[in-house]
């Protein structure tokens, strides 16, 4: 938390701003509120007066305004990355691709795809994302889980392209762990909202990201 005080006229405190910056760390992406309300205000005439540290009940109140911007940032370890692909159900592949790096989020690659004769047939793209948060299991070395978040393209059966929010949730088993599985929530071409087993291919989670 950081102070600054910027005088807009010399010698005179009455008129003084001051510039007040908290950073809070936020695990996850959304909107959030921040309330800042004074401890005490200075009710005096005269700020200069002595007997307005000591007598808050009478005279002019100071004004107090604020604003709030957010940058997110991973609570997983920097350069810690998510890839894989493979098939989750027959005809339904996936791959994917993101680095815990706020300056790699925009290069994050997802697709899926159901490759289906009827109208589920559908595709996912989203290059980019707004948010990724990768955490390897720090206790084994192998395996974790990642969270990635922004926004893609749906192209439906009858090739009509959507663009849609999408969030996606994966899980690295680990060696000789449990099955890795793959969340994908995008209007009109996903899991359903379910986290469903890798079945061909894998997911793998990296400490220190990779050459990619």
């Amino acid at each position: 938390m950081g102070h600054d005080v910027v005088p807009n006229v010399p010698f005179d405190p009455t008129d003084d701003t001051m510039t007040t910056t908290l950073t809070c760390p936020i695990a996850s992406a959304g909107q959030y509120t921040l309330i800042v309300y004074p401890i005490s205000v200075l009710n005096c005439a005269d700020v200069m007066d002595v007997m307005c540290a000591t007598d808050i009940t009478v005279g002019v109140t100071a004004a107090l305004s604020g604003s709030f911007s957010t940058v997110l940032t991973s609570p997983g370890p920097e350069g810690a990355s998510a890839e894989g692909g493979g098939e989750v159900a027959p005809q339904q592949h996936f791959s994917l691709h993101a680095q815990n790096d706020v300056s790699k989020w925009s290069k994050a690659h997802v697709r899926f795809a159901i490759a289906t004769k009827d109208l589920t047939r559908c595709s996912f793209a989203a290059d980019g994302a707004s948010f990724v948060d990768v955490e390897p299991d720090p206790l084994t070395k192998h395996g974790g889980h990642a969270l990635i978040q922004g926004t893609g393209t749906v192209t439906d059966a009858l090739k009509i392209k959507h663009q849609v929010q999408y969030q996606l949730q994966v899980t690295d088993g680990g060696k000789g762990g449990s099955a890795d599985t793959f969340q994908l929530t995008a209007a009109g071409c996903d899991t359903h909202g379910l986290p469903v087993p890798v079945q061909h291919g894998n997911i793998e989670i990296h400490q220190h990201g990779n050459s990619h």
